[in-house]
């Protein structure tokens, strides 16, 4: 059994209201839903004390899936611990919000976290990951979390680096660190033979540099021997000449040696 509480939404002028439905709910009863949270740290006994004595103060956020059951979005700490303690009443305040998708509720969690107990690093990686695996992009996901988009490059190059995220987790890296020894180890790709074609030099950049210093280096040694060739037929131009000149002019009887 519930209690529920309706409020009206102000909206503008011939538009359609709806109802903002609050509840009171069993904690019990309350489907815990996918969170980013997994440290909910509820074994605080002053947060334990507080929950029983004077139950829970803020709503949590819940939706209705397709069965008519309440899944909880934001309130996972109060949540749990006041199905645990329990409260003076046996239910909580909850407010009811359409199901959204997932990007929007992992970044709402992630805002919620953040900005209120601070979240573990290992736990702004997961849910990073999560975001850039249903398809968001880092701006999105720096815009959605209000996470500067340094920290959130660092957290997807661990998220993709298994032993550099285990050190993470055991607390022997900070994220900051465990991101310069992710990007160390990430393995360089080799260009394949013909990658770099004379037309993508130029396009590729800094992926195509060694190959670029190997043809100038060639090029200016096929410059060098063209050169050295050319002097040397020169020269022998030269002797040769002389010595046609001498038979010539031997020939004439005036210049014999």
């Amino acid at each position: 059994m519930t209690d529920t509480i309706q409020t009206p939404i102000d909206t503008p002028a011939g538009e359609a209201t709806e109802a903002e439905e609050f509840l009171h709910l069993d904690p019990a009863a309350i489907i815990i839903g996918s969170n980013v949270r997994t440290d909910l740290r509820a074994d605080h006994k002053e947060f334990r004390k507080s929950i029983k004595e004077r139950g829970v103060l803020e709503a949590v956020t819940v939706y209705r899936n397709e069965d008519g059951q309440y899944v909880l979005l934001r309130g996972q700490r109060r949540t749990v611990t006041a199905a645990e303690v329990g409260t003076p009443t046996g239910r909580i305040p909850a407010r009811v919000v359409p199901q959204p998708d997932d990007a929007d509720r992992i970044g709402d969690q992630m805002v919620e976290n953040i900005h209120r107990a601070g979240m573990r690093e290992t736990e702004i990686v997961a849910g990073v990951e999560q975001l850039a695996l249903i398809g968001v992009s880092a701006a999105q996901i720096a815009k959605r979390t209000s996470i500067d988009r340094s920290t959130v490059n660092a957290a997807l190059a661990v998220s993709k680096a298994d032993q550099t995220r285990n050190r993470l987790e055991s607390g022997d890296l900070t994220l900051e660190k465990a991101a310069i020894f992710a990007e160390r180890a990430r393995p360089r790709r080799r260009r394949a033979p013909g990658a770099c074609t004379d037309h993508a030099l130029g396009r590729l950049g800094r992926a195509c540099r060694p190959e670029a210093a190997r043809r100038s280096r060639r090029a200016r040694g096929v410059r060098r021997r063209g050169r050295a060739a050319a002097g040397r037929g020169t020269a022998s131009a030269v002797r040769a000449g002389g010595r046609r000149g001498g038979r010539v002019a031997g020939a004439g009887g005036h210049a014999h040696p």
